[in-house]
């Protein structure tokens, strides 16, 4: 199932740092909703949330390789 636009997000955030309280005022979202999201966006990728750091070190590792996939997929698309 992929990602929301939401969920992808906050997961970028979640990479660069970002904690849940400047992630909910940047995005305009409750706390609870942005802690939502990552439980949510753990749960669909199969990274286990707890405890919270290894679950967010997790999610900013699957940002780093979605980026670095898509990345890759583009420069193949521009090449053909």
């Amino acid at each position: 199932m992929p990602l929301t636009t939401k969920q992808l997000d906050v997961l970028r955030r979640v990479a660069a740092g970002d904690s849940n309280k400047k992630i909910a005022t940047d995005l305009r979202l409750g706390l609870r909703t942005v802690e939502s999201y990552l439980y949510q966006t753990a749960r669909e990728l199969g990274i286990s949330a707890t405890p919270e750091a290894n679950m967010r070190v997790q999610l900013a590792k699957y940002w780093s390789d979605w980026c670095e996939k898509s990345s890759l997929q583009e420069k193949r698309a521009v090449s053909a």
